[in-house]
């Protein structure tokens, strides 16, 4: 039985609603999570987890301190296997990282790794990337008519960009690529306890590597990022070397996965729809709006946790202290209320600066730090499909991983229309 807003009888429930294992909504869970705004904008489920879907109320909890990573009895339902005795070594790593931290531990970290992501350090990564995903797209070219996006170069692209900002070896590129994976999998609350065994050795393997390369980089700093987050100094205070492991970590895996998947559905939103793609071809300093409309209009963060510490209240209802509540992104994106046309893809829509913020990002004390990365990184791919492209047709209806958050691509695959004065 779910607590909510009561409704007309003839209205779809809520179960009928959200269906977030159910293939069909996967390819479009938009019609009825802008049914679930309107009808159900505060809804309890079955699992006790609240559910927020309107932009007022997600931002609101998003930037209310007693809204936290942990619960007030210590314990994160986020991440419902966190445990240090069963599982030492990943446990440690989600511990030390940014993910868990609230208050003032919390605002000591941003400040610490906030001074390593300097405008010259993202303009570094700008230039660094630029050659990165035009030869990828040389490569894919090169391979046939149609390519898979998922499988070239949005997933390679994501790894070389954080190869490059790191400067990492490329002896050691496989290797990486496997901290990548395994740091995103250790925030997956659905992880069997096989899983967890496996993660918890290979994590203490990982931080071992990685430790290593980061005393050597103290020691022989450079412009890389791993260098800035080792030298960064408020005050006297530092990272420790506990904490550097845990966000290079953090960084490394955040940033892999999600560019891939954000990289993926834009491609995916100029594809279908040509016109857009065609208003960028004609101005190419739409690429920066156009990406943040992709993560506003079909982006891959669809769900934000928090742990309620003290009773609030959201369009008339009281959630208690102690409540999880989670925020449909996908739906508040889409709000009316706040965004006009909301179901229209506009390329142009972020160009003005008094636009509202997405929620992609998080709003308040735990606003997302690599914003500035990830909407170079988007920025950097669309102006060079614009470059190079007259058009990007769909070759086969894209197919989705059985996840909503993130929103992620199994695979999709283009046809490339060279442009006539290319």
């Amino acid at each position: 039985m779910s607590s909510t807003i009561e409704v007309a009888t003839s209205a779809p429930t809520f179960d009928e609603l959200f269906r977030p294992l159910d293939p069909a909504f996967m390819a479009d869970p938009y019609p009825s999570l802008n049914r679930l705004r309107e009808l159900y904008p505060v809804v309890q489920e079955g699992t006790g987890r609240w559910l927020l879907s309107r932009y007022a109320d997600i931002s609101g909890v998003n930037r209310n301190p007693q809204a936290r990573r942990i619960g007030p009895n210590g314990v994160t339902a986020a991440i419902p296997w966190f445990n240090l005795e069963q599982y030492p070594h990943a446990s440690a790593q989600i511990r030390d990282s940014l993910f868990l931290r609230d208050g003032d531990d919390h605002a000591r970290l941003r400040t610490l790794v906030g001074k390593a992501f300097t405008p010259r350090s993202l303009e570094r990564l700008y230039a660094l990337i630029r050659p990165v995903i035009a030869r990828l797209l040389d490569e894919a070219e090169a391979a046939g008519p149609t390519v898979d996006v998922t499988a070239t170069f949005a997933a390679e692209f994501a790894v070389r960009a954080i190869q490059a900002l790191f400067d990492l070896p490329e002896s050691d590129y496989a290797f990486y690529r496997g901290v990548a994976d395994r740091g995103v999998s250790a925030i997956n609350p659905y992880l069997t306890p096989e899983e967890l065994q496996k993660l918890d050795r290979y994590t203490a393997t990982t931080a071992a590597h990685i430790e290593a390369l980061i005393v050597y980089r103290r020691a022989h700093p450079g412009e890389d990022l791993i260098s800035q987050l080792a030298i960064v100094e408020e005050q006297g205070d530092r990272l420790t070397l506990r904490e550097l492991v845990a966000l290079t970590v953090q960084i490394m895996g955040g940033a892999i996965s999600t560019a891939h998947d954000a990289l993926g559905l834009a491609v995916l939103s100029l594809a279908r729809f040509p016109d857009e793609f065609r208003r960028i071809i004609d101005q190419p300093d739409l690429a920066r709006s156009a990406f943040e409309e992709t993560l506003r209009f079909d982006g891959n963060g669809q769900i934000i946790e928090r742990n309620l510490h003290e009773d609030m209240v959201f369009q008339g209802v009281r959630v208690p202290r102690g409540a999880k509540v989670a925020s449909l992104l996908g739906a508040g994106n889409r709000d009316p209320e706040v965004f006009a046309d909301p179901d229209r893809y506009d390329v142009a829509r972020f160009r003005d600066p008094s636009t509202p913020q997405i929620l992609t990002f998080g709003h308040g004390p735990h606003y997302c730090l690599g914003r500035p990365m990830a909407l170079i990184e988007g920025q950097v791919l669309i102006k060079e499909l614009a470059r190079r492209y007259a058009a990007i047709e769909l070759a086969s209806a894209p197919a989705f991983r059985p996840s909503l958050n993130p929103r992620s691509l199994a695979r999709l695959e283009v046809a490339l229309v060279p442009r006539a004065d290319g």
